[in-house]
């Protein structure tokens, strides 16, 4: 059955590739042609496939044509809300999860669930349950799930030899890699020169939300059962502190203005462990040439060894004229053979359909990231955000006094955790603004 799946898998995406790199710009919209005009944001690589893949599905559809808009992501957000206002938003539109509850609240969106039912081709048994779950509202479908993943740790290798340290992926795999070893780790590829200047630092305090990590990792929870947040309990203040007292006692990650003007990036080959979402991997394959590099699941607490996990959602404009073609095109975008190319080749994600972790040509790689495991073990056991509609306005109040705590390393941990948790209980608590 895996040699079946294998071939089959493999042999219908690299159709597809061949499809798409014989694929122009496509012919423009003819009369009694559907014109389809689909918005997203992403790095170089991954648009230019998108861009290719929809000039394959329009070649595959004489009668649908597909207008690729690419906006920076920087804007994307406000053009796209100010599209949907003002009743000139595309058909379909990639959307942050971020975003997504906000917005489906709003009416924005197409309900999905009738043509899901009808399409004899779609079981929403055939994806990873989370990948499913972020694309629904009210227990309906409205959206499909494009670039999932969630936080990874990539690490230096050079570094990790030089500090004669084991290979972090191999200690995962026994069940040894934890947040203790991660903070030796990360104190061991920190040096210095004989003047005292720091050549590398171990590991850098990421933003928020992927200083959740052990703050989750300890027993903290983020928001309750009640619709509050519990940032600031006595499980959640080991997580904090961890970060905290790596910049502060144990000296093996880098301060803000330490950090400026990413003197210590990963790319520079001066940092030796840093946790990102996965789609990293593919500007690292494209920068990163002066060292050896690779990816590991995150490390485990005494609580939960889970990794954070999110997506982007596919979406149909509620007040698109064509419904169908939408639904159409929205499935081919997700579609086994679209994703493969997406997280097999380019490794920009993770993938959404369960069969990829049943096929062992998923798993090779002819170039960094080689522990294409982690992958996997990212959309199988992680956990979910708590994004809801006000997800926006909550963390905001809550990262001003937290951050800030960990840039500059001054404080009392304990008063600004509670601050920042009053913070955004308080907008919890508020009705919404516009």
């Amino acid at each position: 059955m895996a040699i079946e799946l294998r071939n089959g898998l493999r042999s219908a995406a690299l159709s597809l590739a061949f499809s798409v790199l014989a694929a122009s710009c496509g012919p423009n919209s003819s009369p009694g042609v559907v014109e389809l005009r689909y918005m997203a944001w992403g790095n170089p690589q991954q648009l230019a496939l998108e861009e290719s893949l929809c000039d394959q599905f329009s070649k595959q559809n004489p009668g649908i044509h597909v207008r690729f808009l690419r906006l920076p992501s920087s804007a994307y957000q406000n053009k796209m809300v100010l599209m949907l206002a003002s009743h000139t938003a595309p058909d379909v539109m990639r959307v942050d999860h971020y975003n997504f509850p906000s917005m489906v609240r709003k009416d924005y969106f197409l309900d999905l669930d009738p043509f899901a039912k009808a399409d004899r081709d779609f079981h929403e048994s055939d994806f990873f349950p989370t990948a499913i779950s972020e694309c629904k509202f009210h227990g309906r479908l409205y959206a499909m799930n494009v670039l999932f993943g969630g936080i990874i740790l990539s690490y230096n290798k050079n570094l990790l030899h030089k500090a004669g340290l084991e290979d972090p992926f191999q200690l995962w795999k026994r069940g040894e890699w934890t947040w203790d070893k991660y903070r030796e780790y990360a104190r061991r590829m920190t040096s210095r020169n004989r003047e005292g200047k720091y050549l590398t630092f171990g590991a850098a305090i990421p933003s928020f939300p992927t200083n959740l990590l052990p703050v989750r990792a300890y027993g903290g929870e983020i928001m309750g059962k009640d619709g509050h947040i519990h940032l600031d309990s006595p499980q959640a203040m080991v997580g904090w502190n961890m970060w905290h007292e790596m910049e502060t006692t144990d000296k093996c990650a880098p301060t803000a203005s330490q950090a400026a003007n990413s003197a210590y990036s990963f790319e520079s080959g001066k940092l030796g462990l840093e946790f990102s979402f996965i789609g990293t991997s593919v500007r690292y394959r494209q920068t990163i040439k002066d060292f050896d590099w690779d990816i590991c699941p995150v490390p485990k607490g005494p609580i939960s060894g889970a990794t954070l996990l999110k997506g982007n959602q596919l979406v149909a404009n509620a007040e698109t004229k064509h419904p169908a073609e939408a639904w159409k095109f929205v499935r081919f975008m997700t579609s086994e053979q679209t994703e493969w190319l997406l997280s097999a080749q380019i490794r920009r994600c993770g993938p959404t359909h369960k069969r990829f972790a049943l096929d062992p040509a998923y798993l090779e790689s002819e170039e960094a990231p080689y522990n294409i495991q982690t992958y996997l073990d990212v959309v199988e056991h992680g956990q979910t955000l708590p994004i809801t509609d006000r997800w926006a306005e909550w963390t905001t109040a809550f990262n001003g006094p937290v951050q800030a705590w960990l840039d500059s390393g001054d404080g009392e941990g304990r008063s600004v955790l509670h601050q920042g948790t009053q913070a955004a209980n308080s907008v919890l608590d508020d009705r919404e603004g516009f």
